[in-house]
């Protein structure tokens, strides 16, 4: 079988330059060890004895007793005595409890995705055991896989040779190409042909044993991105600093001075990134390596010596912006602290003056932004103050099948934010209501609905709409006018909002209606007056409607026709130009905007004129029912016949 041999290749190839014995010779107590071959992503392990997880690197020697765990998008390989292998994927946690000279051993698999290839069979009396949530897997010498998860379901996948599976007391030889389940607290169940193949987990859990320096150089180049546009931020603020420094401006200066902090970190971060990065011959620890001391390699990257050159100006104008406020102000830290609202002792004046300085010229003033938990620096015009949660953009909505929407947003954790409201536009038609809370369910039929949404006009030419919501709230600050050293203070109310957000919405095509001729009697007598109901029983809104209705003119003759209760608040016209028939026509009133339900759509008055023993049929010829966006509807129809009887 070639099932190794286009997956493992490179990893055999560590495996030999590892390894310490060969196939067949026993292992000296003192290599008792597991090897990390190599890994991908974030993979920490706990030594024994350490109270710590710490990071894993490749090389790192494991011995009994020790962990290892991969994180979310980690993935690592394991050497084990006897060439063992052992490839877990992210989210994994793996205990080492005992390791055999043999080649055998003992580890337990808490949760997680675990591929095991034994490569040399294991001699009599010898195995290689795993332990994991109420399940113990035994083998001698196979490959299989384990997928375990979090509430400790266990799924064990045999691919070469038979593996032993026992659990509640319960063992279960699983044959290679089959699989079985333990659920937990539960058996094996009987093992039953898989449908995985060892190529297609395998792919799974492979970790890329080489990355290009092409893509080395693209992820090096986001970084040297980033560090530039922290100097471009830094220097507008250091300009700003400056500014405010010159007037004597100590609101702005500590406003500026806050965000230090951030920029320290964020170049603390970066410049350790990216010096270990351009590195002379930085090794990513694939073997591939990258040579930044001159010039670039690749136009696009800055030389090891320019990037220092931007470390060291941010650093300076940083230590300036502390240098020149340290001689300003005695206590800087408290300072900004009465700008927050955090001291209420103090120069209040510092808090007015604050109160005027909007930095980024969205509509509140710095000090205003920073209670509100708002970056006062990052201008909100274009994605708001409110972040918007559901629906998304782009969204459909289909309805009768789905009659309400879930409007969802992330109110400010301030008591200074109230009186949210969401609101809905589209065609030049405007709908608002007030957010109690950060959910609101709107059905379909009030967005509809003429007295509250008034959208159903929009759907006369089409049956898809799309619609623009969007949050706004109410800010009640403190402003001040500066004209005067002593003008009392004045509660203002500001209005925020979230950026705007589309959906769409469809009156789905279809539907069905029942129209159904209903006399008030089925026999007459000559002369008599005959009143024939039209009940309609429609599960699709309906806003036209056109039908005729035939009959025998020698038997029936047409008198009048009155609308019904069903067609409320709205006209029929009856005509009856054509010999024989009847026709019914209308369209609900623009103020309704639509029909739903059931009921009578209108009474026909017939003059009975045929003698005993005819019979005349009341037949729908057309029924045709359209809904908002002229939807056609399917209609079921229901005759009748009207018998004449010998005069009483």
């Amino acid at each position: 079988m070639k099932l190794l041999a286009s997956k493992f290749a490179l990893v055999l190839l560590l495996i030999t330059a590892l390894a310490t014995t060969c196939i067949g010779q026993a292992i000296a107590d003192d290599d008792l060890t597991a090897t990390v071959v190599r890994q991908a992503g974030k993979v920490e392990v706990k030594l024994t004895g350490k109270k710590q997880w710490e990071r894993s690197e490749p090389d790192l020697v494991l011995n009994s007793g020790d962990m290892i765990r991969t994180l979310k998008g980690g993935k690592v390989q394991l050497l084990f005595p006897g060439e063992t292998i052992i490839l877990i994927k992210e989210n994994s946690l793996l205990d080492i409890k005992a390791l055999s000279p043999d080649g055998g051993g003992k580890v337990k698999a808490l949760t997680g995705d675990f591929l095991f290839n034994l490569k040399q069979a294991l001699s009599p009396g010898s195995t290689f055991e795993v332990e994991s949530p109420g399940a113990l897997a035994v083998v001698r010498g196979t490959i299989w896989a384990e997928f375990i998860s979090l509430d400790g379901e266990l799924l064990l996948v045999a691919f070469e040779d038979d593996a032993e599976l026992t659990a509640g007391g319960i063992t279960q030889i699983v044959p290679a190409g089959f699989e079985s389940t333990v659920p937990p607290g539960g058996t094996p169940t009987d093992p039953e042909p898989t449908s995985l193949t060892l190529a297609d987990v395998e792919s799974g859990f492979g970790i890329p044993d080489e990355i290009e320096a092409e893509n080395l150089e693209l992820e090096l180049e986001a970084w040297l991105i980033e560090l530039q546009r922290l100097e471009n931020d830094v220097s507008r603020s250091h300009g700003e600093f400056l500014d405010y420094y010159e007037d004597d401006y100590v609101a702005g200066m500590t406003l500026i001075y806050r965000n230090i902090p951030g920029y320290r970190d964020a170049l603390n971060m970066l410049s350790e990134s990216i010096l270990e990065m351009m590195a002379p011959d930085y090794v990513r620890g694939r073997g591939v390596k990258i040579d930044l001391r001159g010039e670039s390699a690749v136009p696009s990257l800055l030389s090891l010596a320019e990037v220092i050159k931007i470390i060291e100006h941010i650093e300076d104008m940083l230590d300036e912006i502390e240098y020149y406020i340290s001689q300003f102000l005695s206590n800087p830290d408290d300072t900004v602290d009465r700008l927050t609202g955090l001291l209420p002792e103090g120069d209040p004046s510092l808090g007015i003056r604050g109160g005027q300085i909007d930095s980024d010229g969205d509509g509140l003033s710095d000090a205003l932004e920073i209670t509100l938990g708002i970056d006062p620096n990052l201008n909100n015009d274009m994605d708001g103050f409110i972040s918007l949660l559901a629906p998304q953009d782009g969204e459909v909505f289909s309805w009768p099948a789905e009659y309400a929407i879930e409007f969802a947003f992330e109110p400010l954790e301030s008591d200074l934010v109230n009186n949210y409201r969401i609101w809905i536009e589209s065609g030049g038609v405007e709908y608002s209501q007030p957010a109690t809370s950060d959910q609101v369910t709107l059905t379909v039929e009030s967005l509809l609905d003429p007295a509250q949404g008034n959208f159903a006009q929009l759907f006369a030419d089409t049956n898809q709409v799309t619609l623009t919501w969007y949050v706004t709230g109410e800010v009640e600050s403190t402003m001040v006018d500066l004209g005067g050293d002593k003008i009392p203070a004045q509660l203002v109310t500001q209005l925020i909002a979230s950026r705007r957000g589309t959906f769409d919405l469809r009156l789905a095509e279809g539907g069905t209606a029942l129209c159904r001729v209903a006399p008030a009697t089925t026999t007459v007598r000559p002369d008599d007056l005959l009143r024939v109901e039209l009940y309609v029983d429609s599960e699709a809104a309906l806003q036209d409607v056109a039908i005729r209705l035939r009959f025998d003119p020698s038997i029936l003759e047409f008198e009048a026709g009155h609308t019904g209760l069903f067609w409320t608040n709205s006209v029929l016209f009856f005509g009856d130009t054509a010999p024989g028939e009847v026709t019914i026509s209308g369209r609900i009133n623009r103020d309704m905007g639509f029909i739903q339900g059931s009921g009578v759509l209108c009474e026909l008055e017939f003059r009975v004129r045929g003698q005993e023993g005819s019979v005349s049929p009341l037949d729908l010829l057309e029924t045709t029912f359209t809904g908002p966006g002229e939807i056609e509807i399917s209609v079921l129809r229901e005759d009748s016949l009207i018998e004449v009887l010998g005069a009483a």
